[in-house]
């Protein structure tokens, strides 16, 4: 089994506590049946795609790094690199890997337009800063938002999931759907809010991001693949 995690901010320094966790987790087992497992390595991965050991079964020593911890701002740009070449009409295509929960009045909604994507991603971008950054989001919410709103769904094909998991606190099945798919975008300016889209694939949005929720992946131009 392998899996990730994605540290921010504070969270960082608390790695060597995770792995000292998963060793616990792997001597108690996971599941009904309590299935012990062990704990085969660890790696920092880049923005690039470059893994970086930093942590094996046989020394049992965790090698703390800070060269690989990345600024936001430069794993935007290293994305950014990343994709195709795009003129500023070509459309923009999301596709939404694991289920996006946005609520709006507290109803969920069963797909979103730009601006409301647009609006979530300022959200959670500007908590996270305020919590973990040295200074608040300086951007023009209003302005942003007046140019999300002239972006329209050029086609969308999303679909609702209801994602479960266990929950031993209240010892139930949770259910947390949202949608699934993709969907292209078209509009003036697309390229403005590219740096904001890009963020949102690294941090995730929606509610429930802690458990994998609100995943997606971007690409520009015609009927490329994303990548």
């Amino acid at each position: 089994m392998e899996f990730g995690l994605t540290l921010m901010g504070r969270a960082i320094g608390y790695l060597p506590y995770l792995v000292y966790a998963l060793h616990g987790m792997a001597e108690r087992g996971l599941g009904k049946g309590r299935v012990r497992f062990v704990l085969a390595g660890v790696s920092a991965l880049e923005s690039t795609g470059i893994r970086h050991a930093i942590f094996d079964e046989v020394t049992q020593r965790l090698e703390e790094r800070p060269e690989l911890v990345s600024d936001l701002s430069q794993l935007i740009d290293d994305r950014l690199d990343q994709l195709p070449a795009s003129g500023s009409d070509d459309p923009l295509k999301i596709r939404f890997i694991t289920p996006l929960r946005i609520k709006v009045r507290g109803d969920l909604q069963p797909q979103a337009n730009f601006e409301l994507l647009v609006r979530n991603l300022l959200r959670r971008i500007s908590m996270l800063m305020i919590v973990h950054g040295d200074q608040p989001l300086d951007l023009d919410f209003k302005g942003l938002l007046e140019f999300a709103r002239s972006v329209e769904a050029r086609s969308s094909a999303l679909r609702w999931w209801d994602w479960g998991r266990y929950s031993a606190r209240q010892e139930t099945v949770m259910k947390l759907g949202g949608f699934v798919g993709e969907a292209e975008f078209a509009g003036d300016r697309l390229q403005d809010f590219l740096p904001l889209i890009v963020a949102g694939e690294l941090l995730r949005i929606g509610s429930a991001t802690s458990f994998g929720l609100g995943r997606y992946e971007l690409c520009f131009g015609g009927n490329r693949a994303c990548q």
